[in-house]
C-alpha cells in the first residue's frame, strides 16, 4: 500500500557552495584537470594589463611555500599555476580582513619570485610572476572592483621597473554594490558573478550560459556537490573558520579592553575626573574607581 503523501520525506536541495570558500575555491579552480577555466580567468584579469595571451598553464597541486627564509616563514597559497612561457602566477582567497594581505601577497611573490633561480643562474632567468587576490572587504581604497600594482617611477607613471612584478586584487565588497554588473562585455564581471555565494539565481544563470568555462568549472562545482566527503569537509572547514575568526574577534576586544583600561589609568594618574576618563574611555565610573 503506498504511503501517505504527507509521510514521504522531500529530497533535501543543498545550498550552493561559496565558491570562494578556500576550500571549494582550491577543489574548483586548483586541481589538475582544472587548467581550462583556470587559463580563461587568468586571462580575464590580465586583460587589464594586456598580458591575457597566456595560452597553456600547469597547475602546480603543492600550494605550500616552504619555510626556506629568514625567521623560517612559510605559507599556502590556493592556486598556484605555471605558464607555458616559465611565468608564475599565484592566486589567494581572503574573505576576512587580517590587517596584513598587502604584505603577505608582497611575501609570496617575492617567494615565488626567488625560488625561480638556482645558484649560477642569469638573473635573466627570474620568472615573472603574477600575483591575483581575491577579496570581500575594502582592502584598497581607490580604484574600482578590479586593481592592478607594478613597480612605478614616482613622477612618470608610465616608467615601470620592471614588469616581473604585477599584482591583482578583485574586491567582492565593491562587485556586490554594483547597480548593474556589466557581464555582457566585462568578463572579470561574469566571474565575480560565478564566484559571488549571494548572487541572484538569474544573473547567475545568464553568466554560466554565456560563458563556457565558467560553466565547466560550475559542473565540477555540481560534482562536488554531491560528494559527502567533499560535503563534510566543506562544513568542517566552515566551523574552523568561523572558531578561527572568533579567536581573532576575541583578541582583538581584549586588547582593546586593555588599552581602555591603560589610557583610563594614565588619565586617572593625572588627575583627570571619573566622568572625562567615563567619557574618553567608555568605561563605567565604578570600573575606573575601582582602578589602582
Amino acid at each position: 500500500m503506498p504511503k501517505n503523501s504527507q509521510d514521504r520525506k522531500e529530497p533535501q536541495i543543498r545550498k550552493r557552495f561559496n565558491p570562494l570558500n578556500d576550500y571549494i575555491f582550491q577543489r574548483v579552480m586548483g586541481e589538475k584537470g582544472d587548467e581550462e577555466w583556470l587559463l580563461a580567468f587568468i586571462n580575464a584579469v590580465l586583460e587589464r594589463t594586456g598580458k591575457n595571451n597566456l595560452t597553456s598553464i600547469e597547475i602546480v597541486e603543492n600550494k605550500k611555500l616552504t619555510a626556506e627564509t629568514i625567521g623560517g616563514k612559510s605559507g599556502v597559497l590556493d592556486v598556484r599555476a605555471t605558464t607555458d612561457k616559465g611565468e608564475k602566477v599565484n592566486i589567494e582567497v581572503q574573505l576576512s580582513d587580517e590587517k596584513n594581505l598587502q604584505r603577505r601577497s608582497l611575501y609570496y611573490w617575492a617567494r615565488e619570485y626567488a625560488a625561480g633561480i638556482d645558484e649560477g643562474d642569469n638573473y635573466e632567468e627570474l620568472p615573472t610572476v603574477f600575483a591575483i587576490n581575491i577579496v570581500d572587504f575594502g582592502l584598497i581604497k581607490t580604484g574600482g572592483v578590479h586593481t592592478s600594482f607594478h613597480i612605478r617611477e614616482d613622477e612618470d607613471k608610465e616608467c615601470i621597473l620592471s614588469d616581473a612584478l604585477e599584482i591583482h586584487f578583485l574586491d567582492m565588497s565593491k562587485f556586490r554594490r554594483l547597480k548593474n554588473p556589466d557581464v555582457n562585455s566585462n568578463i572579470i564581471h561574469r566571474w565575480l558573478t560565478f564566484f559571488d555565494e549571494k548572487a541572484d539565481e538569474r544573473r547567475l544563470k545568464e553568466v554560466i550560459k554565456m560563458d563556457a568555462s565558467i560553466a565547466k568549472a560550475n559542473e565540477k562545482m555540481i560534482k562536488l556537490t554531491n560528494d559527502p566527503e567533499v560535503l563534510r569537509a566543506y562544513d568542517m572547514h566552515i566551523l574552523a573558520k568561523r572558531s578561527e575568526i572568533s579567536r581573532i574577534q576575541l583578541a582583538e576586544e581584549k586588547g582593546i579592553a586593555i588599552g581602555k583600561m591603560a589610557t583610563a589609568r594614565s588619565l586617572k594618574s593625572l588627575g583627570s575626573s571619573p566622568e572625562f576618563i567615563a567619557q574618553a574611555t567608555g568605561l563605567s565610573i565604578e570600573e575606573i574607581e575601582a582602578l589602582k
